[in-house]
């Protein structure tokens, strides 16, 4: 190592700290999104995210976790999903798709 070897950024021990340092975030990241992408976490989110809407219905919450759970959800069973008639549930659905929800086919 000599008399400088390990004291400057270029140095062996700089690039092992750089390296634990730099998986350590990414284990951080990766556990993070691992949290934001659990079903319940997301399913508590959406429903909050819903109440704080003020011109959605509550029934929009389910709406969205069967979207998220199937993918896409046939415009014809948003009415049998939401258990609403069929303008209503029709005007629910309007009103998701203008905020920018597109997995109604």
């Amino acid at each position: 190592m000599g008399d400088l070897g390990g004291r400057c950024n270029l140095s062996e021990r700089a690039l092992q700290a750089f390296v634990l340092w730099f998986l350590k975030v990414c284990l951080d990241q990766v556990e993070f999104m691992s949290g934001l992408f659990d079903l319940n976490t997301v399913s508590t989110r959406l429903r909050r995210w819903v109440e704080g809407q003020a011109d959605l219905d509550h029934v929009a919450a389910s709406l969205l976790e069967e979207a998220l759970v199937r993918g896409e959800i046939p415009r014809g069973a948003t009415e049998r999903s939401t258990g609403m008639p069929e303008r209503s549930a029709r005007r629910l659905l309007s009103k998701l798709t203008g905020m920018g929800m597109k997995n109604f086919r």
